[in-house]
């Protein structure tokens, strides 16, 4: 997974590569509005993520899974909150 050289303004992602071939991205939103951030991942073949959101009345509350489409993700992050998500 690639994180984007320019996110969206007040939000800031790293890239890890987790256990395994699992991929882990962070994202922090630190705008007082939900935004909506594009993922590319890049050597692998995972078909979804799984997500995780921590804010202000939340701790690491799954978030279902979200679907990769042609390598593609489009994360949703809510208003001033961290989002983790994990392929596999």
């Amino acid at each position: 997974m690639r994180a984007p050289p320019t996110p969206q303004p007040n939000v800031h992602v790293s890239a890890y590569r987790g256990i395994g071939s699992r991929l882990v991205v962070v994202a922090v939103n630190k705008e007082t509005s939900h935004v909506s951030q594009q993922f590319v991942l890049r050597n692998d073949t995972s078909s979804g993520v799984s997500s995780r959101l921590t804010d202000s009345g939340r701790t690491l509350a799954s978030q279902g899974r979200s679907t990769v489409t042609n390598g593609s993700l489009t994360g949703q992050l809510p208003a001033r909150s961290v989002t983790t998500f994990v392929t596999g």
